[in-house]
């Protein structure tokens, strides 16, 4: 099904439904998507990877999957279940895989992203919750000007939004339906999801010696957790730029961060950094949280397992052509 939008803003020209040829398009996996795919032991893919690309791993990282793409992935996002794991390539193509078997399951692209090929620059799903209920969709944004809120698992896109800029990514509310798009033109915008309307846009005053806004590309957004109204952006303009849907500008920022991706969060438990891994074979464009695994905690004068365990995050991230993902401790 495609949904004709109803908007009180529109971001750009709607063009007319075309249900038969995306139906038809959507079912062509274009050739030479994924070059290999392996998976192993944690302390077998470690090794290998370290001795091939030189990756160097501190504290307890494990390396439980990798896939290689013939061209660079842009984002990733785990599905509503955490069965599958999305990836967006730079021919607007998204690639569905399963993420226990690593194989490709669903390939995701329509005419217009054939016609009018571009970057897919993030992809997202609702949060899920008591009041969310699992709809199995990704929204995605294109650096064309494209929203696209896809069914992955019959290929179908239900409905397309066409921003009229570079749209650079996307970020849902945690606690409404809404979603922030962002892009080049410095402005964020709001949409209503069940509506399918622009609510808001957030932008600068532009007024002379007050910085209540950005200037420059945005490439990250997130919301506070411990709020329904407020959120954070930051991109090229060295900011990170707080915001209050109750207000008109900018309430407060501070400087010094220059963004080119998505690396804005709030941290809830406020720890420091206990693993990393560095010299990747490319850019860290993205990453995404998955499911979560038991560890035991042991009593330090024991030995023993005690009851208490702690949750130990499964972690997907894009460096260059390469989806990688992995777990700690």
């Amino acid at each position: 099904m495609v949904m004709e939008l109803r908007r009180k803003v529109h971001p750009g020209p709607i063009a007319p439904a075309r249900h038969k040829d995306e139906h038809a398009d959507a079912n062509k996996t274009p050739q030479q998507e994924v070059i290999s795919v392996h998976a192993a032991t944690p302390g077998i893919e470690q090794k290998s990877l370290q001795s091939e690309k030189k990756q160097i791993c501190y504290g307890g990282v494990n390396v439980l999957s990798i896939i290689d793409a013939d061209r660079n992935i842009m984002c990733c996002k785990y599905t509503e279940d955490s069965k599958h794991i999305a990836i967006g390539l730079t021919d607007g193509v998204i690639g569905v895989f399963d993420c226990n078997t690593g194989k490709s399951t669903h390939t995701l692209v329509d005419e217009e992203c054939q016609s009018y090929p571009g970057p897919v620059t993030a992809i997202k799903h609702r949060p899920v919750s008591s009041s969310h209920p699992v709809t199995n969709t990704l929204l995605a944004s294109y650096v064309n000007g494209c929203i696209k809120c896809w069914q992955y698992k019959y290929r179908q896109c239900l409905y397309t939004i066409r921003e009229k800029r570079q749209t650079l990514g996307l970020c849902y509310h945690r606690h409404y339906s809404k979603f922030i798009t962002f892009g080049d033109d410095a402005k964020l915008n709001m949409y209503h999801e069940e509506a399918q309307t622009q609510e808001r846009s957030f932008y600068s005053s532009k007024r002379k010696n007050i910085f209540d806004g950005h200037i420059s590309r945005i490439f990250a957004v997130a919301f506070n957790p411990k709020s329904h109204h407020e959120l954070i952006s930051g991109g090229w303009d060295n900011a990170v730029v707080c915001w209050d849907d109750r207000q008109p500008y900018a309430t407060r920022h501070f400087f010094g961060v220059h963004m080119c991706g998505e690396g804005l969060d709030f941290d809830k438990s406020g720890k420091q950094t206990e693993c990393s891994i560095r010299n990747n074979p490319g850019n860290i464009y993205a990453f995404d949280f998955g499911t979560f695994r038991r560890k035991p905690r042991r009593n330090q004068e024991t030995n023993n397992k005690i009851s208490e365990i702690e949750n130990i995050p499964r972690v997907s991230f894009v460096t260059g052509k390469r989806l990688q993902t992995v777990d700690f401790g």
